[in-house]
């Protein structure tokens, strides 16, 4: 899957419209991009621990999501959760967060990684 998921991150990271991406495996490694200047990869990386933690205690609490969104003041996390452990998130503007190519870009990855 590794292969799999660096050509998805590297695909979704030259997307205009995405700000930063990034992705969780089973084994909790984590690999992220960012686009912007002011969102650094370690923050990336560090916001998807967050994030799968808080699919995990979801999960703990019988609430199984496979898609989940995050708003914020500039824009939005769009997530993707597959069995295992791991998850794949897009950060995009708020004028992108419901535009068919990001949906798609989280159609591929569950796609690629088993649905």
């Amino acid at each position: 899957m590794s292969e799999t998921v660096q050509a998805w991150l590297e695909r979704t990271a030259s997307n205009p419209r995405v700000l930063a991406c990034g992705v969780r495996l089973g084994d909790r490694s984590v690999l992220a991009k960012s686009c912007r200047d002011e969102l650094t990869e370690a923050r990336v990386a560090q916001a998807m621990r967050e994030f799968a933690e808080g699919v995990f205690v979801l999960q703990q609490n019988r609430l199984v999501a496979d898609q989940m969104r995050w708003t914020f003041e500039g824009g939005e996390v769009r997530c993707v959760v597959r069995p295992g452990g791991v998850l794949a998130a897009v950060v995009v503007g708020k004028e992108s967060a419901d535009l068919p190519e990001i949906e798609q870009l989280l159609t591929d990855f569950a796609q690629a990684t088993g649905s």
